[in-house]
């Protein structure tokens, strides 16, 4: 009988536990339909700033603004990328080199950190979650679209895993 009556009980607790999921997911994807920041990292490029909008109680909530000194940094790297030919790799060697720090403060750019960056539809004004997109917040875009499926383009064609297939060729000088 209590075996039946805890079965019971966490058959009910685990149907709560997913209508509360259902309602997290559904605001959270209202958030993203509304532009607004929904915590977490902030994106490299931007800071947050309080602009006057408060949620319960008057507390207020943070948004998301383009940091210009960053934003430059990011639009470097998408040059690199596309019209000098860089790797992901080689430009986290050169953001190192330069000692440019990370979101973090660290001065330790990865390959991986620059291919998340690319990556992000942020830079061209577009928040997401998953596969989910904003509508285009202007305000925010620090890439131009072209720019953005560009690098995409180029960095997807000289993936060394594809070897063969590869449709971008790979430079092989190590210079600037």
């Amino acid at each position: 009988m209590d075996k039946l009556l805890n079965y019971i009980r966490f058959w009910q607790a685990s149907g709560e536990s997913e209508k509360t999921s259902i309602r997290v997911k559904t605001k959270h994807l209202q958030m993203i339909a509304d532009g607004e920041y929904r915590g977490g990292l902030v994106p490299y490029g931007y800071r947050l700033e309080q602009l006057g909008r408060e949620k319960k109680k008057n507390k207020p909530v943070p948004d998301l603004v383009v940091d210009e000194d960053e934003a430059a940094i990011v639009r470097e790297i998408f040059h690199l990328l596309v019209d000098k030919g860089y790797g992901t790799v080689r430009v986290a060697n050169y953001l190192n080199d330069k000692g440019i720090k990370t979101k973090r403060g660290t001065t330790l750019w990865r390959g991986t950190a620059v291919r998340a960056l690319i990556d992000n539809p942020i830079y061209i004004g577009h928040m997401h979650m998953n596969d989910t997109l904003s509508p285009k917040i202007g305000k925010l875009q620090i890439i131009d679209d072209d720019l953005f499926h560009l690098c995409q383009e180029t960095v997807k064609g000289r993936a060394t895993c594809l070897h063969k297939d590869m449709g971008v060729p790979v430079r092989t000088d190590t210079g600037s």
